[in-house]
């Protein structure tokens, strides 16, 4: 994946997809912030959290259209947002 983020793109993709960019994204920050310091080592891990938090209200959203294959689809965002999930 390319490390950029582009609102025009994001929008054009899949659920799964922007599932798949937010926890690789959350990952990649929680790395940089293991080798950081001082308050650089902080935004890291806060940036990290607000992927992690838009993870979770994708799954909220999905859940809240109700269906089976929307609670399908949740629980595949649960799953991904886990470490080694």
């Amino acid at each position: 994946m390319e490390y950029r983020f582009n609102a025009k793109e994001w929008r054009g993709l899949a659920l799964e997809e922007r599932v798949k960019r937010c926890r690789l994204m959350a990952h990649e920050a929680r790395a940089l912030a293991q080798t950081a310091s001082g308050s650089l080592r902080q935004s890291y891990v806060r940036l990290a959290e607000q992927w992690e938090s838009l993870l979770t209200d994708m799954q909220r959203e999905a859940t809240a259209m109700g269906g089976r294959a929307t609670w399908s689809l949740a629980r595949m965002i649960e799953r991904m947002w886990r470490p080694g999930g």
